[in-house]
């Protein structure tokens, strides 16, 4: 796909596209866009405006973890250090950004230390738990077999002590992601629980019925949630040999689910294609 920016400086696309997309600049260069090896481009187009072709993550499935940590230091080399092709770090200072954070977005894991300045990092984990199932690792300076045990009491996957091996730390975080990965038969959130391996649908509690169509595409965009993905992408992924069928199968298919979850519940972007917001709409 193509987006034309006015005066934009990359570092400003950048942010733009993490923020607001899940899109990635996979490498900048003069010359065309090749489709085939999926390099993604900047150059110069008409009336002065910075062309870029963008690829949606849509094929490479990024995880994403919040870290909430109130030591700058430690928060940051985290980030930077538990970063990569498959996992988005972001970071938060206290409980009060970490709620904020996460009622904004999903987030496939929690690192999460114990002691913060606004809060006590083990009773925000048990309040967590009530709301939004998300697995949690603490990692922490309380050595204590009483706060440890309390940690899993409250919810808690993993319980890690500082000092501690980045090293371990990071297949501590994998291995626990591979976990959550196989149970991606169950989605819950606030106003929503969907089982696929029983085909169980609820919305406020209250069961729906979806086809088949509309349980296929709403398997999609619950796994990719919070990403955009393209009409293309959903076509293929929902009827093989997709470009057969008449344009407006997907839009009637968006708009029937849409009926039977709530018209929010997954976002058009306009020239993009369509997103899962879930509760958050």
């Amino acid at each position: 796909m193509r987006i034309h920016f006015k005066n934009v400086h990359l570092c400003s696309l950048v942010c733009f596209e993490k923020a607001k997309y899940n899109m990635v600049v996979l490498e900048v260069q003069d010359g065309p866009y090749d489709s085939e090896t999926g390099k993604c481009q900047i150059g110069r187009g008409k009336n002065g405006q910075g062309i870029v072709n963008v690829k949606n993550k849509e094929k490479l499935i990024m995880k994403r973890m919040l870290i909430v940590e109130d030591d700058d230091a430690i928060r940051t080399g985290l980030c930077q250090s538990l970063s990569s092709d498959t996992l988005d770090t972001i970071g938060a200072e206290n409980l009060m950004s970490a709620r904020q954070r996460l009622d904004a977005e999903r987030y496939d894991l929690l690192l999460l230390d114990c002691n913060l300045p606004d809060g006590n990092g083990i009773d925000f984990c048990r309040e967590l738990m009530k709301r939004i199932p998300i697995p949690v690792i603490f990692l922490t300076v309380r050595d204590s077999e009483i706060d440890e045990v309390a940690a899993f009491r409250a919810g808690a996957c993993d319980y890690v002590k500082k000092p501690f091996s980045l090293m371990v730390l990071r297949e501590r975080i994998a291995a626990l992601l591979e976990r959550a990965e196989k149970r991606s038969d169950l989605y819950v959130d606030r106003r929503y629980r969907f089982d696929f391996a029983s085909l169980d649908f609820s919305v406020d509690g209250t069961r729906v019925y979806l086809g088949s169509t509309e349980c296929k595409l709403l398997a999609v965009l619950v796994k990719n949630s919070g990403k955009v993905l393209s009409r293309a992408a959903l076509t293929d992924a929902l009827w093989e040999g997709g470009e057969e069928l008449n344009e407006n199968a997907l839009s009637v298919a968006v708009s029937r689910l849409r009926g039977r979850l709530g018209v929010k519940s997954i976002s058009t972007i306009y020239g993009l294609g369509y997103m899962w917001v879930g509760d958050r709409e």
